[in-house]
């Protein structure tokens, strides 16, 4: 709790830059050498400092090291009786705020308070709770939701808890932890927020989580005026740049969005949400040097956590390295056989390598309907397809469908695909997606030979401002070359649209079922549609031999028998 205290006080201090807490903590009861966690942290001071109890007596410690030489800068010891821990926390934390400033900033002695709980076990519930949600797993998460309901009953009126757990219900919103509905969660995370900041207004943290609840909610201009607002008000909040990063990605503000990724990767190096996002953003920004350096420290830091191979899995496979990046999957699923994601991203880079049946082994339903489609087997899907949309409408059924309606035009003519795209904007709408301010190629596609012309040109210039955008920027992987193919054969730029699709393939991408690309299909009686149709089969040719080759070499290396 005193540690909470200093680094809450540390960090509102302008003119400092604090590791934050999910970086500081790391190194709690280990055995580091100091100029280690300087370097890890990239700090210049470290202040380190330990509790020891007596009979009803308790002994602080702290001291301020100079990373560069070693040498205390200050150290101080603390005797206080243990009668009233949150006034001795208070007084110690204030005490120690107060020289540093003085230290490291050359301010005057002036007295610093602290804001903190009135109830022992709701601090505790709190504490515990911080440190499972700074471990991000679904399991982790859950606890810490429970740890921060449990400090509300026993201090209804401590502003943190109540801003803690709406942060934990919109992380169980997320996919990889849940995919929470989001009415509930919003019935979960409003009440939380108002009454946190009816206690606290000026409380960085709930602000900031209100900003994160605006953004999950499409609501941008809000979520960036309070990121802004909790930032000004503690400049080294850590995730209250990585938030305020994905707002400036949906306004094309795509170097301002690296900057705040990167101050936050600054501030709190050992977070593996900010360091897999910044990784993703490197590998976007064509820094391949950089984004390998992330991930390999991610693994450092975290062995063989799940958000670590997710970040090393989407990379890889943003280049096109879908083999790698399959074989890797593998390994993970080992490693984390609980983990939800894993087979579904596996399956995926299976079926993009054109290993069908392997894909179709994974269990995973929606992958197993594209297979049946790829295979011509399309009543099969249709029935599978039926079954899923009926068990749940999700984001990917929808896609699916719509995939199948496009394939199918032929034979069922325009009306179901007419009314699959009707069904994805009723989706959308009823989740507040603003998709006249997003750019869907295939939506666009749909609508437009079904006759629809509502939201079209809103859609394409959209499109057409984010493309611009990203060459200037130049933030393109090779993933996102395609998406430059589409929108360019949409805008009727046909000469572009041949240029942009053999830049995709010589990055390395490839797709097995790419002649089924309706989009594409719009020039086929080219030449250059062949051509690219012949170099896409090798690269995908290609994928396979690294994958099997992988697989071979693995299962070469098994025991052959138990030791």
């Amino acid at each position: 709790g005193i540690s909470e205290e200093i680094l809450n006080l540390l960090a509102k201090t302008h003119g400092l830059r604090v590791a934050a807490r999910t970086s500081s903590f790391a190194f709690a009861g280990g055995e580091h050498d100091i100029r280690e966690i300087g370097e890890k942290l990239d700090v210049d001071k470290v202040l380190e400092g330990s509790i020891r109890k007596s009979g009803n007596t308790i002994r602080v410690t702290a001291q301020l090291i100079n990373i560069e030489d070693g040498y205390h800068l200050w150290s101080e010891t603390y005797d206080r009786d243990l009668d009233d821990i949150f006034k001795i926390q208070d007084d110690i934390a204030a005490s120690i705020m107060t020289s540093l400033k003085v230290h490291l900033l050359g301010e005057q002695e002036h007295a610093v308070t602290a804001e903190r709980a009135r109830d022992l076990d709701a601090y505790r519930d709190y504490l515990i709770g911080k440190e499972r949600l700074s471990l991000a797993t679904r399991d982790d998460i859950e606890a810490a939701r429970d740890k921060f309901d449990q400090a509300i009953a026993a201090d209804p009126e401590y502003a943190p808890a109540r801003a803690a757990l709406a942060h934990a219900w919109l992380l169980l919103e997320r996919e990889e932890y849940g995919k929470a509905d989001k009415k509930a969660v919003d019935a979960a995370v409003a009440p939380q927020l108002e009454k946190a900041l009816e206690l606290a207004p000026d409380l960085p943290e709930a602000i900031a989580i209100r900003g994160l609840h605006h953004l999950q909610r499409y609501r941008y201009e809000e979520a960036r005026n309070d990121l802004n607002r909790a930032i000004h008000l503690n400049p080294n909040f850590a995730l209250a740049y990585l938030w305020r990063s994905e707002t400036w990605y949906e306004q094309e503000q795509y170097l301002q969005m690296l900057a705040d990724k990167e101050k936050a990767y600054s501030l709190d190096p050992m977070s593996l949400e900010i360091a897999a996002q910044l990784a993703f953003d490197y590998g976007s920004f064509w820094r391949p040097r950089d984004a390998d350096r992330i991930i390999a420290r991610m693994f450092e830091l975290h062995p063989g956590h799940p958000r670590a191979y997710r970040a090393l899995a989407a990379n890889l496979s943003n280049h096109g390295r879908y083999a790698e990046a399959a074989l890797l999957l593998e390994e993970a699923m080992a490693a984390h056989p609980d983990a939800e994601l894993f087979p579904d991203w596996h399956a995926w880079r299976l079926f993009i390598m054109g290993l069908y049946d392997e894909a179709a082994a994974q269990n995973q339903d929606v992958v197993t309907v594209w297979v049946l489609m790829a295979q011509d087997r399309m009543e099969e899907a249709r029935k599978l397809l039926q079954k899923g949309m009926e068990e749940e409408i999700t984001a990917n059924w929808l896609w699916t469908e719509q995939t199948y309606y496009e394939v199918m035009r032929n034979e069922l003519g325009i009306e179901p695909l007419k009314s699959s795209a009707a069904r994805q904007l009723a989706w959308m709408e009823d989740n507040g997606v603003p998709w006249r301010e997003q750019c869907h190629p295939y939506l666009i596609y749909d609508l437009r030979i079904s006759g629809v012309d509502d939201g079209v040109e809103d859609m394409m210039a959209e499109c057409r401002k984010r493309t611009e955008e990203r060459l200037k920027a130049g933030y393109l992987c090779p993933c996102s070359f395609f998406n430059l193919v589409l929108f360019a054969t949409l805008d009727g730029r046909t000469e572009d649209a041949v240029e942009r699709a053999r830049e995709w393939l010589a990055n390395g991408d490839s797709f097995s079922w790419l002649s089924a690309d309706p989009i594409l299909q719009e020039w086929s009686d080219r030449p250059e549609y062949e051509q690219l149709m012949i170099r896409n089969a090798e690269q995908v040719a290609r994928q396979q031999q690294i994958y099997l080759e992988g697989v071979a070499a693995r299962d070469r290396e098994k025991p052959t028998s138990s030791p």
